[in-house]
This record gives structure tokens, sequence and C-alpha cells, in this order.
């Protein structure tokens, strides 16, 4: 009621009068006088009284600087960069970070190595001594006990491909590195062992493996 009288009024009496009229109907209806007249007076101060429109802070950006830490030393120098700093560029903030290169964690693990042999999640990779051809695959097991699956389907298949009836076949096993990724992936130099299913491709000589970060 106060903010209409305050727009339909165009002289200070007619305003005063509408003023008057709500503090009686207000009164009547039970509603306390100093309610009543902070909500004129707060009405009155929007008009009046307007709010000073206070200009922005300027923001302040943060810099960390990482320092290696010397003992005091490092503190003499961090306090003195955050001096100079606050006096040639009052709007950056520098927080200062000791650091060191070594630490107590890097000397113990919390976990054993596991060996290679025993890993799984691991990408193969298998070399053909007699034509180079590559398999490469992944096994879910442990990576000893895919490549035994491979080398016992090789001393099935080996001797009768490259050599006589009535010879023997020395193969070897020589995991070097680790590839451990999710990926299954293929490079064969011929496009017959990729139409092959998983038991019949031919896994000749030895076993490779690598590392990726």
């Amino acid at each position: 009621m106060a903010y209409r009288a305050m727009k339909i009024c165009s002289t200070h009496q007619a305003l005063h009068d509408e003023f008057e009229f709500i503090r009686r109907l207000s009164f009547k209806n039970g509603y306390p006088i100093a309610f009543v007249e902070s909500v004129i007076r707060r009405q009155l101060n929007l008009v009046y009284e307007p709010r000073e429109i206070k200009p922005p802070k300027p923001e302040t950006d943060i810099v960390v600087l990482r320092v290696l830490y010397y003992g005091n030393p490092s503190h003499i120098y961090g306090k003195r960069v955050t001096t100079a700093v606050a006096a040639q560029y009052p709007l950056k903030q520098v927080r200062v970070v000791y650091d060191v290169t070594a630490r107590i964690g890097h000397n113990f693990t919390t976990k054993d190595k596991i060996p290679t042999e025993l890993r799984s999640g691991v990408v193969y990779e298998a070399t053909c001594p007699v034509c180079n051809e590559k398999y490469i695959g992944e096994t879910c097991r442990h990576l000893k006990t895919r490549i035994n699956e491979h080398l016992s389907y090789q001393k099935r298949v080996i001797p009768s491909l490259t050599q006589p009836r009535g010879t023997a076949t020395n193969t070897t096993v020589k995991p070097q590195k680790l590839i451990v990724n999710r990926e299954w992936w293929w490079r064969p130099q011929g496009a017959p062992m990729n139409d092959l299913p998983l038991d019949k491709k031919f896994v000749k000589g030895s076993f490779r493996t690598r590392v990726t970060n």
C-alpha cells in the first residue's frame, strides 16, 4: 500500500494524507504501528536515499610458487619474493609451497611387484622364427598360463609344418617386457592370420612382450 501511495500521489500533501489513511486502516486490522512505520520509512528511503553503488573490488590472482626446501634459506627466499610481489604487483598474491625432490615414499612400495609371467590383462606378441609371422593377442589370465597354452599347441603343429617326421623341435619362450592395457589389436604380416580363429593361429618360435607407458 505504501508503494502504491507513492506511485499515485503527485503532491506531498496527498502523499501525507494517503499515509495517514494507511496508518488508520492498518491499526484497525491489528497491525502494530511500529511495523507500519518501518514499511513506510523503507519505501521513502528507496526514493530519497538510494543505496550507494560501490565500485567492484579488483580481483586478486593467486600464483603458486614452488621452492625447493633447504631449511631456513628457503623460508627467507620465499618471504622476500612475497614482499617484493606485494609491493610491485598488489593484485598478485604469491603462495609459496616448499617442495622436495626426494621423498620418503619414493623408497617404499605399498604393493609387492608382480612378476611379468604372473600378470593378467597383458597384450603379448608371438613371432615365428621361420617366417617372421607375428601374432598379437590379449589374455585375461596369467601370461604364463597363456604362453603354456600356445606352446602346447605349437608342439603339435610345428613338427608337421617345418620338419620331417621323426625329428624333434626345440622352442624357447623368452618374455622380456610387458604391455599392460585392455585393447585387442592385430598386426599380422599376412591376411590369412586374421581370418583364422584363435586356436588355429600358428604360434611359432619365441614370445616377446612390450611395455606401454
